[in-house]
């Protein structure tokens, strides 16, 4: 009888044969995710689309503890309050 893998197994085994098994944020916060969607909501702070987009990346991103705790040293608390007080009639955005 064969052992079952799951497509979850084989997407891992295929992408990590020799690497543990690691949450895709730690290979978000790796590559400096937290930064540039940083860099993306400072270079595009008037475009409401942009933002909307860019502030749901945050928002996923902080869904991990050490996501979380980067983008708040990286000042993403103080820059969603800007956008809360400059964009307040934009809901979707707020």
């Amino acid at each position: 009888m064969h052992a079952v893998i799951s497509p979850h197994d084989r997407m891992y085994s295929l992408l990590l044969p020799t690497t543990p098994r690691l949450q895709v944020t730690e290979y978000l916060i790796a590559d400096d995710a937290c930064e540039v969607v940083l860099e993306v909501i400072t270079a595009f702070d008037t475009n409401v689309p942009i933002l909307r987009v860019a502030y749901e990346a945050l928002g996923n991103l902080g869904n991990d503890a050490a996501a979380a705790g980067k983008l708040v040293e990286l000042g993403a608390v103080k820059s969603s309050s800007t956008a809360i007080q400059n964009f307040d009639y934009e809901k979707d955005l707020v």
